[in-house]
């Protein structure tokens, strides 16, 4: 090659270099970035004594960036002012408003609040624990948190920590102490004082750390925890009820109805009239439970004195005196509303289960229009034995058991039982009941159209509206399409209820102290078995004080072989012996 055209393709390679390394390239990446920030340095040290500053730093080994910090960072004992918090490319720093309380072990948890800069990487476990004093507390608790109803581990929430010494409990003031729940449901505390201490759990919602019962779960330790050594094991179990006080808002005529509105649930209520010979008026509660409605079913004109008192689901109670007074209003009257329950037969053990509610009291019925139609030839009467009222009259159930026999079909009869065997002639009332059978072997009836039926003005209300007419169709269970599920309890309390929870967390049926029995007749589906022990053999389980420190009695749930609560029951099953042991 000569010279000139050695020159020339030395020219056309250096521009084509040139051209490949002027065109821009997307990278062709690596492996994604799986490793958390690394802490190099602190400014305290992990476990350093005699700290004095106001400011804390951590340098990392990567670049950055903070994640929610005043959620997310657990200071430990409560700091009593505030703090800000920032970050520089691998630093964080935090400036505390006060002084640190002299001769005090603190713990700054970060959690989820440091992340590096593209995958949002969090160390794990990332805490820092030092002493302004010249010793380091190191007393620890660790336990779970769960549900009380069904069991499931409860994350997220607040466990906090009182002295028991002090006044400031949950309801008036943020805890010394607190941690949070992981997603077991699985809490620590570290670096903890030695004392005694009331223990606490709280879903925290509006981030107050204090107790709002009213729209917040809890739990708590009923007895407080004396902290000499570490504690393992401290289990809570988070309930919602309101506990604030029952208190009675406002009592004034409201149309042809005299009304008293409680702040809460009222579950029941008695009065008594300040005159002992004034007539007796009958009330009933609204449907949520926060009203309490006189009916002037005597004619009042002048006021009644009274004395109400009212109780909440934990029994305290609130004592008031209220003069009824009914005014006179062409206002309409409240309609009168009824429901009812479904019906579901079944064929081998059939039996009546059907509860109405009535939105006001029931001041009478007419038996002759309420029985349970078999089909178009039979029918069963409902009496006042198959019926059970509540106090106000406002709900009733109907429990009737049935006859077998009522739901078999009738087929055709035959000749083959008299006249073949015992070599007897029909006689004329047989043959006619023979002929009549001859014409078709189909069944004379079939319980395809099974319902209660109550008929127009059945009910009649205190204010003497008529109930219309109601058909309440029944519905058959398949044996094919429903199973079973065996239970043996081995246990030496004596009162129990043992229930059937469904998928949703609804109870589906119970039974009471019963050893070794069946739910029968039951969908498929997934089901828990939950057990609330009567520990005071009074019929209710009792949800427990948190005021008076009073837990709920015991609930235990069925566990597995394999260590689930939860049981897949199939169609056409039998499933079990399931057996419960607490």
């Amino acid at each position: 090659m000569s010279l000139k055209n050695r020159i020339l393709t030395l020219l056309c390679i250096t521009a084509a270099c040139i051209s490949s390394c002027a065109n821009k390239t997307s990278p062709t990446g690596g492996p994604k970035d799986e490793d958390a920030p690394v802490l190099l340095t602190s400014s305290p040290l992990h476990e350093e004594l005699n700290f004095d500053k106001t400011i804390l730093t951590l340098e990392f080994d990567e670049y950055i960036k903070l994640n929610n910090p005043k959620e997310e960072i657990i200071i430990t004992p409560r700091l009593l002012g505030e703090y800000d918090i920032d970050y520089k490319k691998n630093k964080v720093i935090l400036r505390l408003e006060d002084t640190l309380q002299t001769n005090t072990t603190y713990t700054f948890s970060f959690r989820e609040s440091i992340q590096d800069l593209n995958e949002s990487n969090s160390p794990t476990n990332l805490q820092i624990a030092f002493s302004t004093g010249d010793y380091l507390d190191s007393l620890s608790i660790t336990g779970r948190v769960n549900n009380l109803m069904d069991n499931k581990p409860a994350k997220d929430v607040t466990l906090s920590l009182y002295a028991t010494a002090d006044t400031l409990d949950l309801f008036n003031s943020p805890p010394i102490y607190y941690t949070k729940s992981n997603d077991k449901g699985v809490y620590t505390f570290n670096n903890l004082k030695n004392g005694e201490y009331n223990v606490f759990a709280l879903k925290d919602n509006n981030k107050n750390l204090k107790l709002e019962s009213k729209t917040e779960s809890y739990g708590y330790v009923e007895n407080s925890v004396l902290l000499d050594s570490n504690i393992v094991s401290l289990n809570l179990s988070l309930l919602r009820l309101d506990v604030t006080p029952l208190n009675l808002q406002s009592n004034r005529t409201r149309g042809h109805y005299f009304v008293l509105k409680y702040n809460k649930f009222v579950s029941s209520y008695i009065h008594k009239n300040l005159d002992s010979d004034s007539p007796e008026i009958l009330s009933s509660f609204s449907e949520d439970h926060k009203e309490i409605v006189y009916y002037n079913n005597t004619g009042l004109v002048d006021s009644l004195g009274i004395i109400l008192t009212a109780y909440d689901t934990i029994n305290y109670s609130t004592i008031d005196t209220v003069y009824v007074k009914f005014i006179e209003t062409k206002r309409d009257k409240a309609n009168f509303e009824i429901k009812y329950s479904s019906l579901t037969i079944d064929k081998e053990h059939p039996r009546i289960d059907s509860e109405i509610t009535f939105s006001k009291p029931v001041y009478t019925i007419n038996f002759d229009s309420l029985y349970f139609q078999i089909d178009s030839i039979q029918r069963v009467s409902i009496d006042t034995n198959d019926l059970n009222w509540n106090e106000r009259h406002t709900s009733l159930t109907i429990t009737k058991t049935l006859d077998p026999l009522l739901f078999q079909e009738q087929q055709a009869q035959t000749t083959t039982a008299d006249s073949l065997i015992n070599n007897k002639k029909p006689n004329i009332s047989n043959e006619q009941q023979l002929g009549s059978s001859l014409k078709s072997d189909k069944p004379q009836r079939k319980n395809n159209d099974t319902r209660l039926y109550f008929g127009k003005s059945t009910f009649l209300s205190i204010e003497q509206d008529s109930s219309s007419l109601h058909k309440v169709k029944s519905s058959f269970t398949n044996p094919k399409t429903t199973g079973s599920i065996l239970i043996k309890v081995e246990t030496a309390e004596n009162s129990f209820y043992v229930q059937l929870i469904d998928s949703n967390g609804e109870l589906v049926t119970q039974e009471y102290n019963k050893k070794e029995f069946s739910f029968d007749n039951t969908a498929p589906g997934k089901y828990t078995i939950r057990i609330l022990v009567d520990s005071n053999n009074n019929k209710i389980w009792d949800i427990g004080d948190i005021i008076k420190s009073r837990l709920p009695e015991p609930i235990f749930f069925y566990v597995s072989d394999e260590g689930s609560t939860e049981i897949t029951l199939r169609a056409n099953w039998v499933l079990g012996p399931n057996i419960i042991k607490f």
